[in-house]
């Protein structure tokens, strides 16, 4: 369906000449409906008074629009905090694991293995042949000491706890090692 609307013009500035000019124009049904659905009662679009129903239509759609940005951006940053507490955890991990297969290394290089109490703490001293390397667990870090002349050295840092154990099975040692880091955020 098709509708002709006429507009007049009496605007001297833009047609230059004193007098009118009548601007004919055909609209579809589908291009009508970008105007809001305004209509006269004869089924012409009257242009003056759909202004002000496009403008609400534009503050409605700004609105709706800023409510969905709002929406994706608490969801991004709450995905951003989640990936950077998992960063740090991942990051932990690796560091004790590093730690952990340098402590069992030495473990099994060492000839022998015995807890030993002294000034207050207990430690796990590990013999060698030609050296012998200390652990402790003080001020929450691990501390180890390589040999009797070097002084000690921050093994592993922010530690809850570490409990290292020497346990006898049959006729072998088995040497363990409990530890718990310190959690700054749960995730």
């Amino acid at each position: 369906m098709k509708i002709d609307v006429i507009c007049r013009s009496t605007e001297r500035a833009r047609l230059g000449r004193s007098g009118s000019r009548i601007h004919r124009t055909t609209f579809s049904q589908n291009s009508l409906s970008s105007f809001g659905g305004c209509r006269a009662r004869d089924g012409r679009a009257p242009f003056s008074n759909c202004a002000g129903i496009l403008l609400m239509e534009f503050m409605v759609y700004i609105g709706a629009l800023s409510l969905v940005l709002s929406i994706a951006a608490t969801a991004f940053y709450q995905f951003q905090m989640q990936s950077l507490h998992l960063r740090r955890n991942t990051h932990d991990i690796e560091r004790v694991l590093r730690a952990g297969e340098q402590w069992r290394a030495e473990v099994r290089k060492s000839a022998t293995a015995e807890m030993v109490s002294i000034e207050g703490g207990e430690f796990l001293r590990l013999d060698y042949t030609t050296n012998e390397i200390l652990y402790v667990f003080q001020n929450a870090r691990v501390w180890r000491k390589a040999s009797p002349e070097r002084p000690w050295t921050p093994f592993l840092n922010e530690v809850q706890s570490s409990v290292m154990a020497i346990k006898r099975r049959t006729s072998l040692p088995v040497c363990s090692w409990e530890l718990e880091l310190k959690t700054a955020q749960k995730t």
